[in-house]
């Protein structure tokens, strides 16, 4: 690229322009790849000056957005994306990206009338799930084939629109602003239906499912537009689209399909994001892969392994965003794991100092960090993995605890939501029989629990099942009918051996020996 921009011997106008604009652009977005900020400005700093319209400056800002939210500047990026689709005002000349230093320059003048999509970030959730309804009624008659064979859109601008539309839900999504996310996503849907359909609007579509699921807790409508999403770009041949929105289904898949299988599949998506160069999606699959493979009853030193190297990997692209969820998620690992295991290999020690931060240096410290930050996804990662580690240590009191605290962060539906309803189902059973001037409440708590579980099931016996039983097990134990509690312990047990959640038939097992040994049944419980 370097040897390119050098014999055009600068910036072209004439009949050279196409190509001055088209090469500037690769070489503007080729450093960002390689993370050469610095070279990336220069080359944007040439193109904004240079372009002769607002179109032609589009490319340019969509790099310059991107740069922005890999350098955790969202909110500056927000501003600049909200400025372009309603095109009212000045956008000021110079934003810093990283330092005071490294200043791009946006030559970006009055933008009036240009793309001219209004779009509010002062969003509640009232007038989200009205936008949800709104949208499920102009989408209820279409079906995946409507999509797929139906009108396409040839307005440009539009298509632009739609892109920058999706850029906000890349800001909304990690902050766990699900009222803003779904506003995003179903104008997207909704701009496709009167425009026509294209590849820009296949992950509009998947997170306007995804909405549907937050709001209205529609699983099939959501795993619907997931699949369309990726239907649609398929269809249209957009290779480079293909690798995010089939990682937007593999992380919805959990409903539907076994975590086990689901775990290679994310594999296969994180590499073929980097090979498109999609750096954005490829932080988001790393969590997501980080969280699933310590839930799914993978080998923990294999997950230790894998998620130290992503956690690297990360590091050496400078995703610092990703690192602080998949630290504490590591650091669970290793305390699951402990100090006294078998086994040749040499476990990695925590990863603190990847942050560059003295002040984060325990899982006390993030924690800190995300409240003192008003990082409400990453305090409810924090809350999490506290109450995964004092479930799995029967510390029941401070599990239930970190349920609630992790509850009071919620925002927006997650993949461990499920484990957290599970985890504080079999806590409020334990705590019922414990607490006796309180066995009401938790035996409620504990009923809610089971109550959803046998919604769940129905999605899949494979991933589910063996929770549900489990949940019934201590159900029927906190009634007093014992004989009913240990079938449904054993054929928890036995459920979770056939669909490979081994740990899990460990703590069925566990569970049943200790309804023994309360029932002064010793050699049950050494059985």
């Amino acid at each position: 690229m370097k040897a390119g921009v050098s014999l055009l011997n600068g910036w072209q106008d004439g009949e050279y322009y196409d190509m001055s604009l088209q090469l500037y652009e690769s070489a503007a977005l080729v450093s960002y790849l390689n993370t050469d900020i610095g070279l990336m400005q220069q080359y944007l700093e040439i193109l904004f000056e240079n372009a002769k319209c607002f179109e032609d400056r589009l490319h340019g800002y969509l790099v310059m957005i991107q740069s922005m939210l890999s350098n955790e500047k969202q909110g500056e990026a927000m501003r600049h994306i909200i400025f372009i689709l309603e095109g009212e005002s000045l956008i000021f000349y110079a934003t810093s990206i990283i330092t005071p230093s490294l200043i791009i320059f946006a030559h970006i003048s009055l933008l009036r009338s240009e793309l001219g999509e209004s779009f509010s970030i002062d969003v509640n959730p009232k007038d989200a799930y009205a936008e949800v309804v709104s949208t499920k009624s102009l989408v209820c008659g279409l079906s995946v084939e409507d999509v797929i064979n139906g009108k396409r859109m040839a307005d440009k601008r539009m298509r632009w629109t739609l892109k920058f539309l999706t850029l906000l839900c890349h800001i909304f999504y990690p902050a766990s602003k699900s009222a803003e996310l779904c506003m995003a996503a179903c104008r997207v849907v909704k701009l496709s239906i009167e425009h026509g359909f294209c590849s820009d609007s296949a992950e509009g579509l998947q997170l306007y499912g995804w909405g549907v699921w937050n709001f209205q807790h529609d699983v099939e409508e959501c795993l619907k537009w997931m699949r369309a999403g990726k239907r649609l770009v398929e269809s249209l041949g957009a290779k480079h689209m293909i690798p995010k929105v089939t990682m937007n289904v593999h992380i919805s898949s959990y409903w539907n399909e076994p975590l086990q299988s689901r775990i290679e599949s994310l594999k296969e998506s994180h590499h073929e994001l980097l090979m498109v160069g999609d750096l954005e999606n490829l932080t988001l699959n790393a969590v997501h892969f980080g969280r699933r493979s310590l839930l799914c009853g993978r080998n923990l030193l294999t997950a230790e392994k894998e998620c130290a190297a992503l956690l690297h990997g990360m590091h050496q692209i400078r995703k610092m965003n990703a690192l602080l969820p998949m630290i504490s998620n590591h650091l669970s690992i290793l305390k699951l794991i402990g100090s006294n295991y078998d086994s040749e290999q040499q476990l990695n020690d925590p990863l603190f100092h990847l942050l560059g931060n003295s002040e984060i240096n325990s899982q006390d410290g993030l924690l800190k960090h995300a409240l003192s930050k008003r990082l409400g996804g990453l305090a409810q990662q924090c809350y999490f993995d506290r109450l995964l580690l004092a479930f799995w240590s029967k510390n029941y009191g401070e599990a239930a605890h970190y349920a609630e605290k992790y509850r009071e962060c919620h925002q927006m539906r997650h993949f461990p939501d499920m484990f957290q309803t599970f985890y504080l189902g079999i806590s409020a059973f334990h705590l019922a029989r414990l607490e006796d001037g309180k066995s009401r409440e938790w035996e409620i708590v504990g009923k809610d629990a089971l109550l959803k579980y046998q919604t769940y099931v129905k999605f899949s016996d494979w991933n589910w099942e063996n929770k549900m039983l489990l949940l019934e097990a201590e159900s029927y134990a906190c009634e007093g009918e014992l004989e009913t509690a240990k079938f449904k312990f054993r054929a928890s047990i036995d459920s979770a051996q056939k669909h490979r959640f081994v740990h899990e038939a460990g703590l069925a097992s566990e569970l049943l020996g200790m309804l023994y040994e309360e029932n002064g049944n010793e050699e049950g419980a050494m059985q």
